[in-house]
């Protein structure tokens, strides 16, 4: 039997980089101005999950404006079972279209950080989802690191599923995932981003990125009604074969309260694809997966992806590396100028 590779990490937290711009309330709404950048792009990502039927799935959306194109994927499982999944690559963007109502997905924005709708039909599938907040804004805080903004929010979701002549209930958690500016995957060596919801009252987002040679921490944890930053987490992931997703994973993560939650993490559901750049390769897995924690489990979401030269990490890292904020930031209504957002204060 051939060894699989393994990543040891540990990443720890440190100051908050005074070099930041702080999110404003029309960010989540507006579309933003591209630049001729081939990779500039505007991407809105929906994975959810209801816990009680096991029905899981994605819903995303990125424009690439210099390109005239919008790449979208649409999938949904229940249990380890494919329902439906849908990639296009290549629908064309004309001047002027709103690449968030691109055909046979749209997702639309009710109220900026609180309340979005997804839906979907292309005549084999049809989806209605109403999805709220849970969470404050989470900003990865990465504008210096790869030229492009990112933030992540906790939520849950209700609504309607019809495919294969059936109609399933959704009536659960998701976390969506907002960005925009000129990333390249290739950019970033490697990346291990996670998020699972227990309950509304149990939930966490956890990340360690890799970008030129150093490792950076992001996630909260939201437990028994207190929200933290996580100040260090702890990896330690098996792949299924060299290039293969991770077949299992061990991660532990401590708040700045604290507190010590240890996850294993198996797949259920694997995506793969492989982007060949002008310099390197690049692999992405996208796993729905199962997070472990006692006697307890629920169904999570994982991405994974690297770039070749930068896969086999046998070692222990520790890094001063940690980045991201948590905002508060007011409705539309409420805050109608647009004006900078002010920041929770972080965790002592």
């Amino acid at each position: 039997m051939p060894q699989h590779p393994s990543i040891e990490q540990t990443v720890g937290s440190h100051a908050e980089d005074s070099m930041y711009r702080p999110l404003r309330t029309d960010d989540d709404a507006a579309m933003h101005s591209g630049s001729s950048h081939p990779e500039w792009r505007e991407a809105w990502c929906f994975v959810f999950f209801d816990q009680a039927t096991q029905v899981h799935g994605i819903a995303n959306l990125c424009a690439y404006p210099s390109q005239q194109r919008v790449a979208l994927w649409f999938g949904v499982w229940e249990g380890d079972r494919g329902l439906h999944m849908v990639r296009k690559l290549d629908v064309p963007m004309q001047p002027g279209q709103d690449p968030r109502l691109v055909e046979p997905l749209s997702v639309r924005c009710i109220a900026p950080n609180e309340r979005w709708h997804i839906a979907f039909d292309d005549g084999v599938a049809k989806v209605d989802i109403e999805w709220r907040a849970l969470s404050p804004i989470y900003d990865w805080e990465w504008t210096q690191l790869t030229g492009s903004r990112h933030y992540e929010q906790t939520g849950a979701v209700t609504g309607l599923i019809e495919v294969a002549g059936r109609r399933l209930t959704v009536n659960g958690f998701s976390q969506r995932d907002r960005s925009w500016g000129p990333r390249s995957f290739a950019v970033v060596q490697q990346c291990w981003t996670s998020q699972v919801q227990f309950s509304a009252d149990f939930y966490s987002h956890q990340s360690i990125v890799t970008v030129a040679g150093r490792d950076y921490l992001f996630g909260y944890l939201m437990k028994d009604g207190d929200l933290q930053r996580i100040a260090s987490l702890y990896l330690n992931i098996g792949f299924a074969h060299t290039w293969g997703p991770p077949s299992l994973t061990r991660a532990k993560l401590v708040d700045a309260a604290g507190r010590s939650i240890t996850y294993m993490v198996e797949p259920v559901n694997v995506i793969s694809a492989t982007l060949a750049g002008p310099v390197d390769r690049v692999y992405l897995h996208t796993t729905f997966s199962r997070f472990s924690l006692g006697d307890r489990s629920a169904i999570g979401h994982v991405d994974y992806w690297f770039s070749s030269p930068h896969l086999v990490r046998s070692h222990q890292v520790v890094r001063d590396g940690s980045m991201g904020r948590m905002y508060h930031l007011k409705s539309a209504a409420a805050h109608s100028s647009g004006g900078p957002a002010e920041p929770a204060q972080p965790p002592a």
